[in-house]
């Protein structure tokens, strides 16, 4: 669900909508909201190499707003970009990540880098042979 996107609500016929009073936008709610529980809350400098142009151009849907974001391209590796940007490291982030497959390497911070490390050897087990 890409909140980010969302531009208006309509509430539906005969509902209610009771609105927190801390209230500002639906873009700042979306910008610190985790739909998925996660303990990790404080932002990290993130860093994402993208192996493709494709990829690159996907960041448009990412599942973050309002962040300084720095996408250059890289001068190790042909054909790649790096993202840098200050985000928080949750599970939304990892399954956002995972969506671009082998096109994407995290690079900063460790723990995010071991975290998707651990997700695709969970995934190379389940498409294991079967012996």
């Amino acid at each position: 669900l890409a909140l980010q996107r969302i531009e208006w609500i309509k509430p539906l016929a005969n509902s209610t909508f009771y609105k927190p009073a801390d209230w500002k936008s639906l873009k700042d709610y979306a910008s610190k909201l985790s739909l998925i529980p996660d303990n990790t809350t404080q932002a990290e400098r993130v860093v994402v190499r993208f192996l493709n142009k494709t990829a690159v151009r996907n960041l448009k849907g990412a599942p973050f707003i309002n962040c300084q974001q720095v996408i250059q391209s890289d001068p190790n590796v042909d054909n790649a970009y790096l993202f840098t940007a200050y985000l928080v490291p949750n599970r939304e982030l990892v399954t956002w990540l995972l969506y671009f497959g082998r096109h994407v390497e995290v690079l900063e911070p460790a723990s995010l880098r071991a975290r998707m490390k651990d997700e695709a050897e969970q995934m190379a087990k389940v498409y294991a042979e079967k012996e």
